[in-house]
């Protein structure tokens, strides 16, 4: 080839743009794919940022509601916590967690660190971000009562065994591993169709007046009208509301009836043999139970601040049927088991001071009064009256605690009575958190709760199990009353 042949050969191939779009396209890809790769790593690395984050935040929580001079307790409620919102299933691991406290200032920090997956190709094998907490403790008393729905309905997809373990989480939560909290105090108050004071209402009475019906000692199946909350034969504990401004008060500790469901159609088990007849275990027999005690629940446990006292009673919860779901009356004992005047005297008086007061309040649907509607064991519906027998006794016209025989104008009346002891509360300085369970219940229900609770963001609507327990745990937390700053 001479050489002019090899110049017009480099003259074609310098003006010859065949494949050069490929040329350009891969010198383009290289920092394309390593800028996408790199965003993998990074996204993975604000992910760990953020959970790590909440996870520190929660356990400085934890630390902050724990009043002790003891390093190592407060260590351990802090990693604890940590632990719960920090699953060992998460991507990468943690390290360098810390838990200092200097003045009631709690700091706690951590880090995470994961192995990355393109980053590494450029000499940046793992990646390490960190978080930190600053808790500026207010140590201030509280008093939550725990005012929990326990009707049957509850019953349905073992609803009641979901409550069961979120209380136990809430219970967990506050108290951590104190056994004894000289700052925290609890109540529960489960509600069905009527609430169980027991002797509190009757001034430590067990014995309260019988019945007028009630068997005479002289019948061979005498069973005596005495206090057993265990039983469903004698009397359980259960009370017959007040009429009047005493309905909801909570200054007058005199006025209440025992409850007692004399035998009928829909509850029917032998006066002459209470003992024989009564059907009471209610996972057994359900709305075909029978018995004087027929839709009282667990009796109220006042506050005290054992740990281990509130678990066992959170552990017994069980769904009671038949009455319905009398919303005012779980809000009105809330009251009463946070106030300092009798029957329960353990409360502060409202306005003391580093003391707070809170109810949580839940339920799995609408205010009701129920009625047997068919055949149910040996019970039938009874066409004489308009409901089950409760708490306010038979929904007719001329009983002075609802005065209609109307479903729904007293169901209205209940939500509206509810309606005010919430505010009346608010005003008293209580902090009222609401929950409303299961995918169920209706918006105009949902608004009953929504306007209860002290703003919106304490009203937490809760479809499934799982809303259920992450509920109780949210509140738990907000209930530390404790503010993070960074």
């Amino acid at each position: 080839m001479t050489r002019e042949t090899l110049l017009k050969a480099l003259c074609r191939l310098r003006s010859d743009r065949r494949g050069a779009i490929a040329v350009i396209v891969g010198l383009v890809m290289l920092p394309l794919f390593m800028a996408l790769g790199a965003s993998l790593d990074l996204a993975i690395a604000y992910y760990l940022k953020s959970r790590l984050g909440y996870a520190v935040d929660a356990a400085a929580l934890a630390a902050g509601s724990t009043i002790t001079d003891d390093q190592n307790v407060l260590d351990d409620r802090a990693r604890d916590f940590f632990a719960v919102n920090y699953p060992n299933d998460t991507i990468g691991w943690v390290h360098d967690i810390s838990v200092t406290e200097v003045n009631n200032i709690i700091t706690v920090s951590a880090k995470a660190t994961f192995d990355t997956f393109f980053l590494k190709l450029f000499q940046k094998p793992q990646v390490t971000v960190s978080a930190d907490a600053v808790i500026n403790r207010e140590i201030k008393g509280l008093e939550v009562a725990l005012v929990l729905d326990n009707t049957g309905s509850m019953r349905s997809n073992n609803n009641i065994g979901a409550l069961r373990t979120a209380a136990t989480t809430f219970v967990n939560i506050l108290y951590g591993n104190e056994a004894v909290h000289d700052g925290l105090f609890m109540s529960i108050v489960p509600y069905a169709a009527s609430v169980n004071p027991g002797p509190e209402a009757f001034g430590g009475s067990t014995t309260p007046t019988a019945p007028s019906w009630w068997p005479d000692p002289s019948n061979p199946n005498y069973e005596p009208y005495e206090y057993d909350p265990n039983g469903g034969t004698q009397w359980k504990g259960c009370v017959i509301e007040r009429t009047g401004s005493d309905l909801m008060g909570d200054d007058n500790a005199t006025g209440w009836e025992p409850f007692a469901w004399e035998a009928e159609v829909s509850n029917d088990y032998d006066v002459n043999d209470i003992p024989g007849t009564t059907r009471y275990d209610p996972s057994t027999y359900q709305n075909g139970g029978t018995g004087p005690n027929l839709g009282c629940p667990s009796p109220i446990l006042p506050l005290i601040n054992v740990k281990q006292t509130l678990l066992d009673e959170v552990a017994q919860l069980d769904a009671w049927h038949r009455g319905g779901t009398m919303s005012d009356m779980g809000i009105a004992w809330g009251r009463r088991v946070l106030s300092p005047e009798a029957p329960y005297t353990e409360g502060k008086a409202w306005d003391t001071d580093d003391w707070e007061k809170a109810i949580v309040m839940m339920t799995d649907g609408q205010s009701q009064f129920y009625q047997l509607p068919g055949t149910a064991g040996p019970n039938e519906k009874n066409t004489s009256v308009n409901s089950d027998f409760t708490g306010y006794e038979w929904l007719e016209s001329s009983n002075p605690r609802i005065g209609t025989d109307s479903k729904s104008v007293a169901e209205d009346l209940v939500n509206g009575r509810l309606a005010t002891a919430c505010e009346d509360l608010k005003a008293l300085g209580v902090t009222i958190y609401t929950i409303t369970f299961t995918s169920s219940i209706d918006a105009a229900t949902k608004q009953v709760y929504k306007d209860c609770a002290t703003d919106e963001t304490k009203w937490f609507d809760s479809p499934s199990q799982a809303d259920l327990q992450n509920s109780f745990k949210k509140v738990a937390i907000e209930l530390s009353k404790l503010r993070v700053s960074r």
